[in-house]
């Protein structure tokens, strides 16, 4: 996954927080949350979930909630 492309392609600004973000969840072979991955990241939770939420209306990530009200997030599947 080109992530310079996907921040390119979406005239999104490109930060260390969404570089980082998105290379995480590249790793990733399955939905993750916040708490399983803040330890791997140098932000707070504020700016995890305002970038979260960017990629969200960006349709880069997936979200879906959990039975016990967890948020998890995952990259969309793009052509």
């Amino acid at each position: 996954m080109d992530i310079e492309h996907i921040i390119e392609e979406k005239n999104l600004k490109r930060t260390h927080a969404r570089k980082e973000l998105l290379e995480i969840l590249s790793q990733e072979d399955k939905p993750v949350s916040f708490e399983d991955v803040k330890d791997r990241l140098h932000m707070d939770k504020a700016t995890f979930y305002r970038n979260v939420a960017k990629f969200e209306s960006e349709l880069i990530l997936n979200s879906f909630e959990s039975n016990d009200k967890k948020k998890y997030y995952e990259l969309a599947h793009t052509p």
